[in-house]
């Protein structure tokens, strides 16, 4: 199986598992190595899970109060139209996350984020393929881990 953002590729990926939109809440990709510390790129382009000085901390974001987790972004600058769009490199809220325990929905709330998202898995990498109606660019994240 092979992602359709992915054949635009030089080579086909090979696509272990495919994750949709509706199955991306407990994905995500460790990014260290053992004994380093590691955080994780969640399923939907976040970046999470980060377990610094073997402190285990699962869908932890560095934040405890306020909207301040790291996370990519994209400004997209349209001269012949004058449109300028900025958005987080990241998938919709899931249903579950709109409310949060100290009352603001989810990190990165409010920011504008992309209205479809997949996960496409082959262990030691992982692709995040972002697209929108609004934004004339779609985004894939492609990474490696390093934990083997």
């Amino acid at each position: 199986m092979y992602s359709k953002l992915t054949q635009n590729l030089n080579q086909p990926w090979p696509v272990l598992k495919h994750y949709d939109q509706d199955h991306l809440y407990n994905i995500a990709l460790p990014l260290g190595g053992i004994g380093t510390g590691t955080v994780s790129l969640g399923g939907r382009g976040e970046l999470r899970d980060w377990e610094i000085a073997n402190k285990p901390a699962k869908k932890y974001s560095t934040v405890t109060t306020g909207n301040d987790a790291p996370f990519f972004s994209i400004f997209v600058n349209q001269p012949s139209t004058s449109t300028k769009i900025t958005k987080a490199l990241i998938g919709p809220v899931h249903p579950t996350e709109h409310l949060h325990y100290e009352g603001r929905a989810c990190n990165h709330h409010g920011l504008p984020r992309f209205q479809q998202v997949s996960f496409d898995a082959a262990y030691p990498f992982g692709i995040v393929s972002l697209s929108d109606s609004n934004v004339p660019v779609c985004m894939i994240i492609i990474k490696k881990s390093f934990v083997l």
